[in-house]
């Protein structure tokens, strides 16, 4: 089993708990506006007018909040799904959680004999990935029904240049596609993108090419960056 250094999907967890928590007082809070309209006498209109707009806006609100808690219970679920894999490595393979660069995070970053990999976990449910060129995917429903999102390939590829930058040692990038969404491509300008179910394997498959000395300097330094960023 490989050696875990530190907590699984912490990041997303605080964020489900804190819209999930925020969407719970916007309700809240709507719903007694809603009661103060209710025993308000009818000719104080302007006030009860505006009362109402508040309450509606929190309604609104709260909408907007449960479904980024939703979303972002959804990434759990994929990063779980992928740790899974990740910690049936050998025991010479460190998995770091929560890779913090400061401007964004690093879903798990693994360490071992076949060198340092960056792994962004991207979880969707239905539709079908189609990459393009630039910054741009298209997630596809219909023909007529898609949806435009930030290229994944593009996020991990900047994190692994940024981790490669702090370790001094080559870092690959690796994206791995949890949910039921369907991609056709197996690697996008460059990077390999996998299913859970392969990331064990891929890893493994790789040259051995970092010494136990390399190894232990690298986990050195990526404990020293998580501990600077906590």
């Amino acid at each position: 089993m490989a050696r875990i250094h530190g907590r699984v999907a912490a990041r997303l967890t605080k964020l489900t708990r804190t819209y999930s928590y925020l969407a719970l007082v916007l309700i809240l809070s709507s719903s007694i506006l809603t009661l103060v309209v209710a025993l308000t006498p009818l000719e104080k209109l302007i006030f009860r007018l505006l009362l109402t707009l508040t309450s509606v806006t929190l309604i609104i609100g709260a909408g907007i909040c449960t479904k980024r808690a939703v979303g972002y219970r959804k990434g759990v679920r994929g990063e779980m799904e992928v740790f899974r894999r990740l910690k049936s490595l050998p025991r010479s393979y460190h998995v770091f959680p929560d890779v913090d660069l400061f401007k964004g995070d690093i879903d798990f970053v693994v360490v071992g004999p076949t060198g340092v990999f960056a792994i962004e976990v991207k979880y969707w449910k239905g539709g079908r990935l189609i990459p393009l060129k630039g910054e741009l995917w298209k997630r596809r429903f219909t023909v007529r029904d898609y949806r435009l999102i930030r290229s994944p390939v593009s996020q991990v590829k900047e994190y692994a240049e940024r981790l490669k930058a702090l370790l001094e040692v080559p870092v690959e990038p690796v994206l791995v596609i949890t949910g039921s969404v369907s991609i056709k491509q197996r690697k996008w300008e460059g990077v390999p993108i996998l299913k859970p179910k392969r990331v064990y394997r891929y890893i493994l498959s790789k040259e051995e090419t970092l010494d136990k000395r390399t190894i232990r300097e690298i986990v050195r330094r990526l404990k020293f960056f998580k501990e600077l960023a906590d």
